[in-house]
């Protein structure tokens, strides 16, 4: 869809990964279109927040989850310690 790397999580691989993210705040790393980020909203996430690399991508995101940076190899630690 967006490039050779683009692999959306479908919705029944996301079910059988077993996330408990009731009351929790989630990083999602690698967010791409959402699919992973809709899923925790909607089963109980305190927060979600995630990167993305694709402009078109990170787009598609904005407003379903706090957008920390583009690449999470290069997001800083202070970030992470809002969540501690």
């Amino acid at each position: 869809m967006f490039n050779a790397e683009f692999f959306p999580t479908p919705q029944n691989v996301i079910e059988q990964m077993g996330i408990d993210c009731h009351g929790k705040n989630v990083l999602e790393p690698s967010a791409g279109s959402g699919n992973i980020v809709e899923w925790l909203n909607a089963n109980g996430a305190k927060t979600v927040s995630a990167c993305e690399i694709n402009d078109k991508l990170r787009a598609i995101l904005n407003g379903r989850c706090n957008i920390i940076g583009h690449d999470f190899l290069k997001v800083k630690l202070i970030i992470l310690a809002i969540y501690s």
